[in-house]
């Protein structure tokens, strides 16, 4: 594995021993260093190469330190710089922290301060990229919010958001257009007004029931539209916990099932006609007890009975009597007995 190239410092100071002395400094603490002897130098080499730190000595000939930091500001975001100052003037700090400096030194007699410079030079180096990893992680953040209004604003269904105390947060442009209102009317009110009144308290319950280990809930309720009609809806209910499990609000999405409903109650209502249009056929199926001779039929309970009551009894015919010819010759014989002579007169 590659080792990491060292960090790239560019120290302007004028004072050519102490400029050696801050160079050995930081070489032996591992970065590279650039020596500009004053401010108009410094800025040239700082356009020609590109510097990961800024270390810059406040009295020098043509620019001093505060002027070659406005400079570098103006074109810019400055590197991680560092103001080194021969006296502790506040004022001049603070000009060069509100300019863009990330730190500022005192040349002390002692010499300390050629000590503590490198790791003055690391920590602002660390805040540097920190900032510009919480700025990565901002826009990055911005970019994935906007992506989720986008994805959001463009469903059909209803999505809204409220805190623990059910007042709306949020809502999409597809609840504004079906409950008539605009955001703003929304915001603020008590999501109970986009539910059927006759369902609050089971929205309610089951708002209730949401917990970090059983966060999501499908229930189907009432929505009452802008023109009072009570359409229905499929709605998933979750509570949202942020990283360290404690709850921040709700979210519901909910999809019109209207449709699917009237569906649903129209077929039960074929299903009720057809069972009371089955309920009232009668069907004779299975072994009938006849007797040979008379034909009676023997029923359930052990009663004979003659073959039209049990049939009238037990399905829908309906008898027209009559008599067939073989019976009309044996009941009245005298009417056939004549037409048989005929017949043999007539051959």
């Amino acid at each position: 594995m590659p080792e990491p190239e060292p960090i790239k410092v560019l120290y302007m100071e004028d004072n050519e021993g102490l400029a050696r002395l801050v160079k050995k400094r930081l070489e032996r603490a591992g970065y590279q260093v650039d020596i500009a002897s004053d401010g108009k130098k410094g800025l040239e080499m700082f356009e020609k190469i590109s510097y990961d730190a800024v270390a810059v000595d406040q009295k020098m000939p043509g620019y001093d330190g505060i002027e070659v930091i406005r400079i570098l500001a103006s074109q810019g975001e400055l590197p991680p710089t560092v103001m080194i100052t021969g006296t502790g003037d506040e004022r001049l700090a603070v000009e060069a922290m509100k300019l863009g400096a990330d730190d500022y030194m005192v040349k002390d007699i002692e010499g300390r301060y050629l000590e503590l410079l490198p790791s003055v030079i690391e920590q602002a180096s660390q805040r540097r990229l920190l900032l510009h990893q919480k700025r990565r992680a901002e826009e990055a953040l911005l970019k994935s919010e906007a992506l989720y209004r986008a994805i959001v604003e463009d469903q059909t269904e209803l999505i809204c958001r409220f805190d623990p105390a059910l007042n709306l947060t949020f809502v999409n442009e597809a609840s504004c257009r079906f409950f008539g209102k605009s955001r703003e009317n929304l915001i603020g009110q008590s999501v109970l007004i986009l539910t059927y009144p006759d369902d609050h308290e089971e929205l309610k319950r089951n708002i209730e029931s949401l917990s970090y280990d059983d966060q999501t809930i499908k229930a189907e309720y009432r929505a009452v539209t802008s023109t009072g009609e009570a359409r229905w809806f499929a709605r998933i209910d979750r509570a949202i916990f942020d990283d360290h499990g404690h709850f921040v609000e709700f979210q519901a999405v909910s999809r019109d099932i209207a449709e699917r409903k009237q569906a649903e109650e129209e077929r039960e209502q074929l299903i009720i006609q057809l069972q009371r249009a089955l309920a009232e056929v009668k069907t004779l199926s299975g072994l009938l007890p006849i007797c040979s001779s008379c034909k009676k039929i023997r029923d359930d309970k052990g009663y004979w009975n003659q073959l039209e009551s049990f049939l009238a009894e037990h399905s829908d015919v309906v008898f027209t009597h009559g008599v067939c010819p073989e019976c009309a010759q044996k009941l009245y014989p005298q009417f056939y007995k004549g037409k048989r002579t005929e017949q043999a007169k007539t051959e």
